[in-house]
């Protein structure tokens, strides 16, 4: 695609989740509280990530990056968020388009 006369990439990203449990559990899966109607606190423990696209407003295809996981850094309580887990996505992006 250009733009003002030079060429860019149309990157379309995303998160989502594709594991969620109330039981099992690992160091790296992100804790939701969740609060029921009597105010009892549950958590609930799962794994997402952050995919990406390079995009064309033209074509139906599309090509996609590899993924980027969104989990708890710290492996204690911190649970990490899509935007942190773009930043990391965008620099290995970059790296890779330099080669």
């Amino acid at each position: 695609m250009k733009i003002n006369g030079q060429s860019h990439y149309l990157l379309a990203t995303d998160g989502s989740g594709y594991f969620r449990s109330e039981k099992l559990v690992c160091d790296c899966c992100m804790i939701e509280e969740h609060f029921d109607e009597n105010n009892k606190m549950t958590l609930k423990f799962g794994h997402n990530i952050l995919a990406g696209s390079i995009v064309h407003p033209d074509l139906k295809q599309v090509i996609p990056m590899c993924p980027e996981p969104i989990m708890r850094l710290d492996g204690s309580s911190k649970n990490d968020s899509e935007q942190t887990a773009f930043r990391r996505f965008l620099a290995d992006f970059k790296e890779s388009t330099r080669s």
